[in-house]
């Protein structure tokens, strides 16, 4: 007889009674890291760059390579309380994960595999499309718990936390004002294979072009009623344009076609960087594959790929 699959409601009811359970470790393990603590050796490291840049990819061989914590697909449930989600991941769990670096739109598979937690980040920042947070709009609570919560996180864990989220690329601002030794990276992919892969998203999971797919810019008002193949070219260059202005020396660029032909290189090159700002990481895992396949040239309609390539070369400059 074939077993029933547990159905979202199910699950998602023991989540959250796990996480109610939770709750005393999390007053227990706030409590305890009162104590003083090593800052500088807990470095927060967030990974950025406009949707389908390449960030699920840098995300896992970073994670892989580096002896880093991070959200996975188990402790992500626990929103609430992730101090103590780490402690137990930690206990229960914590060895090298093996990754087969898949993924679907940046959803990992696997205990193991990366997530990127936005329910962790709605304790503090907007849902929707207004989601831009400068410097300035979280209160100095808000600001505090932040920074201590991260701050806790590292600790328990024992180790520096990494954290992916395209949509931090719109809340840089605030972070760094909570957090100002945060290191920041940021890829950065071929701006017509990056609206490409864009436009390709939205048909997949909508089955429809002209439907807004992945992380909305502050200019979401100004593009919504642009042809579709503008508003993707647009939403890469916008999110582009508001990681400059917020950057600052605490930020690292990552190219994405050197990722993927030479993953190993770039991310020694990365920690490198990262060295100088006052992190040094260690090598959890130095077998990486020795390139990943590189997906360029005309990806939709040629129609389509004519207009998103002339959009780029009008906001880029001729490609």
């Amino acid at each position: 007889m074939t077993r029933k699959p547990l159905s979202f409601k199910i699950i998602r009811a023991f989540w959250i009674l796990s996480e109610i359970c939770l709750i005393p470790v999390e007053k227990l393990l706030w409590f305890v890291n009162k104590s003083p603590i090593n800052k500088t050796a807990f470095n927060p490291i967030f990974i950025v760059g406009a949707p389908r840049s390449g960030t699920t990819l840098l995300s896992q061989v970073f994670l892989q390579y580096f002896n880093v914590a991070y959200f996975n697909n188990i402790t992500a449930n626990f929103p609430k309380t992730p101090v103590a989600a780490t402690w137990f991941f930690k206990r229960m769990f914590d060895k090298i994960p093996q990754s087969e670096y898949t993924s679907n739109f940046g959803k990992t598979s696997g205990k193991y595999g990366a997530h990127e937690a936005a329910e962790f980040w709605y304790r503090w920042f907007p849902r929707g499309e207004g989601i831009y947070t400068p410097a300035g709009d979280l209160s100095e609570k808000q600001r505090n718990e932040l920074a201590v919560t991260i701050q806790y996180m590292a600790a328990t864990a024992g180790k520096p936390f990494a954290f992916k989220n395209t949509y931090n690329a719109m809340r840089l601002g605030a972070i760094l004002e909570a957090i100002p030794n945060a290191i920041i990276l940021v890829c950065h992919r071929d701006p017509v294979d990056n609206a490409q892969s864009i436009l390709n998203a939205r048909i997949k999971n909508f089955q429809s072009k002209a439907t807004w797919w992945s992380v909305p810019p502050k200019e979401i008002d100004q593009i919504r009623n642009l042809n579709y193949n503008q508003q993707v070219v647009d939403q890469v260059y916008y999110i582009e344009e508001q990681i400059k202005r917020d950057e600052n020396d605490r930020f690292v660029h990552v190219n994405y076609q050197e990722l993927c032909q030479e993953p190993q290189k770039t991310l020694d090159t990365i920690a490198e960087k990262i060295e100088t700002k006052g992190l040094n990481l260690s090598i959890r895992n130095p077998n990486l594959p020795e390139s990943f396949q590189l997906s360029t040239g005309c990806k939709v309609d040629p129609d389509d790929y004519e207009q998103i390539q002339a959009h780029v070369n009008e906001l880029w400059g001729e490609k």
